[in-house]
């Protein structure tokens, strides 16, 4: 395995998602948010849980990139068709 790769894969994956939620959460959906404050939890007690959310977008990140660096060998249509078959016949549709 390539821990090159997998490392800036994992890099790219990590900060595509805290850009994107920052993007959704933060700047698009924070009117919606603050309208709703009664639903929520206080920002306060939020911030206790950031360390499990971090924890769990490095996982996530982690996972990305391994799969995608698993799966892509560079070998070609063919190697991709017959996956795509394989998958097709896997899950039946």
């Amino acid at each position: 395995m390539n821990y090159k790769k997998l490392a800036c894969g994992f890099g790219a994956v990590f900060v595509t998602f805290f850009v994107m939620e920052w993007l959704i959460h933060g700047v698009w959906l924070n009117s919606t948010y603050e309208a709703t404050a009664s639903l929520w939890r206080p920002k306060e007690e939020m911030g206790n849980y950031m360390a499990y959310m971090i924890g769990g977008k490095i996982l996530v990140a982690l996972f990305f990139a391994w799969i995608f660096l698993h799966g892509y060998t560079g070998k070609g249509m063919f190697r991709a068709k017959r996956a795509r078959r394989h998958r097709r016949d896997l899950c039946g549709g």
